[in-house]
């Protein structure tokens, strides 16, 4: 049996309910009141604590707020199958501001974006694993389990605008010093 502790926090995308394991979060879900979380987390003792979670909270509000692209808080996929943690250990290779497709993901990784697709589409660990990140084939936004606002909302706080033919970086580029 595992030790999980959970807290429900509110956010600029709203309540969120964020559980951890002593590996790491292990869940966010953008809907608390819905217990989806109940089966991904069944057969584990589950508690309410507030300061166990404070950190990833922390991160999670710094995130939204703009000022934190990467995120520190260690992750636990154990929850998830393998094949569903060899994606989204994957997944999370995609860096903050940067899109990437379910047909690319699924190339790096020698898969179907089919099921590559389905992985992402049952990613326990939304935001902190950037699912959001990816897009259709076709640039459209594709799906979300957080809803499609709340992926234009997290898209937007990395600086991705929605424009005809798909989605674009609106941050200045860098330029190389020589």
């Amino acid at each position: 049996m595992r030790d999980v502790t959970y807290c429900l926090a509110g956010t600029a995308l709203g309540d969120l309910f964020v559980a951890s394991t002593e590996q790491g979060v292990c869940t966010v879900d953008f809907e608390p009141n819905s217990l989806n979380w109940i089966d991904h987390l069944a057969g584990s003792t589950i508690r309410k604590n507030q300061q166990a979670v404070k950190p990833i909270v922390d991160e999670i509000q710094s995130y939204l707020a703009g000022e934190l692209q990467t995120f520190t808080c260690d992750v636990d996929l154990t929850f998830a199958t393998a094949y569903a943690q060899r994606v989204l250990h994957e997944l999370r290779k995609v860096p903050f501001g940067e899109v990437t497709s379910y047909g690319q993901l699924a190339r790096r990784i020698g898969s179907s974006p089919r099921a590559v697709g389905g992985a992402v589409g049952r990613n326990p660990i939304p935001i902190i694993v950037p699912c959001h990140r990816v897009l259709a084939g076709d640039g459209s936004l594709g799906g979300f389990s957080g809803g499609l606002d709340r992926k234009r909302a997290l898209l937007a706080i990395e600086g991705r605008v929605d424009l005809p033919g798909g989605w674009f970086s609106a941050r200045a580029p860098e330029v190389a010093q020589v």
